[in-house]
């Protein structure tokens, strides 16, 4: 850590004027010109507008032609989106910028300033300070399609956790207007499931029904798709008695084909998102080899690229894990030593969230990382707890991920992915040739036009001792076989 702030402090050489720029959300911008040795040479105001950015770029270029300095250094406290902005015009006009953690810059006005003086300028001149002692960040913005990715990403997640929420709401209707539906219906978004509540009968009504007229009613409401109607005569026989609430059973029921509205229409931009999202990392060489990774697919590859940009950025391949904050940290004091290193989480929270989705799923379906995962739960010596194996293979995972996104297709050799034995199909049957993944990694079939574009275009990846060689090595080229 001291090495790291060593060598970042020695990158700001005394030709070099240090900007401080204190971002607002509407207000003006608060801009410090200041020399390496602490000289405040000027300051200025400006708006997030392309007037105002050239004023800060003119205001910057004077201020390094009265102290001479050679190099322009401008440090950024990023408050909500408008560093982006400032970041966009910066690459455009060939400066170079670095960013200042918000909780880094408030911790040290407090320790410098006992009185908590506050204000604009001041904190300017505070991340100039930081700049200086090399106490900064390196994070670039995504630009070309690993910006689109991000937007992308952050949207299907959003809609994620909007569909949890409405998702909990009609459930929690459901529960109150016929709580025996889960009895005939084990999930509540089925098809038939949600068919069987658009159409707004309340169980008295359900068991009312002819069971001939009943299945109309639930064909018409699946709105032309195939529907199990032969649940229809269970649920009647639960529905005959129902305990639900019979008083305001007609505003339950009206209630829930509302939240239904919501809810198919989540699911729908939840599809169109992942379609989005597959075309998008499907173009990307790295995509398209993190998305052959058995149990890992096309959504989780590119919510991985989303987050931490182009992997072959990175120069190591333990700078990936903890940008995502999942390695572990020291917990000792004096006499005291902890038990265990627990993560540090002190990475991108949105890496680490789709870490742990893409864990969880190739545990499910990716031989090799569940026997990882039961050789650490299992070893007689210092055993891992569930949730720590499970962070070990989110850092496995990113270190295979750099791994594979620093090969060259052609290095890849022709043969079977990480399983041992090779891929295999439903019924057991070894599978050759492309190995691109016909589910997402939530279960959903990927949409037909983008399968049948990509069909055969996914690259090998080596066998599994190779493999986890690559990934123990960081990267470097893999002999094929003849």
């Amino acid at each position: 850590m001291k090495d790291t702030i060593a060598r970042r402090a020695a990158e700001v050489t005394p030709d070099t004027l240090i900007v401080g720029v204190d971002m607002a959300r509407r207000a003006a911008h608060a801009a410090v010109f200041v020399t390496r040795d602490g000289q405040r040479v000027s300051r200025l105001s400006f708006h997030t507008t392309s007037a105002g950015f050239a004023a800060l770029k003119d205001g910057a270029q004077a201020a390094a032609q009265r102290v001479g300095a050679e190099r322009i250094l401008v440090g950024i406290e990023p408050a909500g989106s408008a560093w982006r902005l400032l970041a966009q015009f910066l690459d455009g006009a060939g400066i170079a910028y670095r960013l200042v953690n918000s909780f880094t810059l408030r911790r040290q006005r407090e320790g410098d300033d006992l009185h908590h003086r506050k204000s604009d300028y001041r904190d300017a001149e505070m991340v100039t300070q930081l700049v200086r002692d090399g106490r900064y960040l390196r994070t670039q913005r995504h630009v070309g399609p690993y910006a689109r990715l991000m937007v992308f990403q952050r949207e299907y997640r959003r809609q994620q956790n909007v569909l949890y929420a409405e998702t909990n709401t009609l459930l929690d209707l459901v529960d109150q207007l016929f709580p025996e539906f889960h009895v005939a219906f084990k999930d509540v978004l089925g098809v038939t499931a949600r068919a069987v509540l658009r159409t707004g009968l309340t169980p008295a009504k359900i068991a009312r029904l002819p069971l001939s007229a009943l299945r109309a009613r639930v064909r018409r409401a699946a709105q032309g798709r195939q529907a199990w109607l032969i649940r229809l005569s269970a649920l009647q026989e639960v529905a005959r008695g129902s305990v639900g609430l019979r008083d305001e059973a007609e505003q339950l029921a009206r209630r829930v084909q509302q939240v239904l509205q919501r809810v198919d229409l989540l699911l729908a931009q939840c599809e169109l998102s992942k379609g989005r999202l597959t075309a998008e990392v499907m173009a990307l060489p790295e995509g398209r080899r993190l998305a052959a990774l058995p149990g890992l697919g096309p959504v989780l590859a590119a919510g991985l690229l989303a987050e931490a940009g182009p992997l072959t950025r990175f120069s190591n391949i333990k700078q990936l894990p903890k940008l995502a904050g999942v390695i572990p940290v020291e917990h000792q004091s004096g006499m005291y030593r902890g038990r265990y290193t627990p993560m540090g989480k002190k990475g991108r929270p949105g890496l680490r969230w789709v870490c742990y989705r893409a864990a969880l799923c190739l545990l499910r379906h990716n031989e090799v990382f569940r026997e990882a995962y039961q050789r650490w739960t299992g070893r007689a010596e210092r055993p891992l707890t569930p949730m720590q194996a499970l962070g070990a293979c989110m850092h496995k995972l990113l270190r295979v991920a750099y791994a594979l996104a620093r090969q060259e297709a052609a290095t890849l050799p022709a043969t079977n992915p990480i399983l041992p034995g090779g891929p295999r199909s439903r019924s057991g049957e070894a599978l050759r040739g492309s190995v691109i993944p016909t589910m997402t990694a939530g279960g959903t079939p990927a949409c037909d036009e983008l399968r049948t574009k990509y069909e055969g275009t996914a690259p090998r990846i080596p066998d599994v001792a190779t493999w986890w060689e690559l990934a123990e090595n960081g990267g470097g080229t893999v002999r094929t076989e003849p």
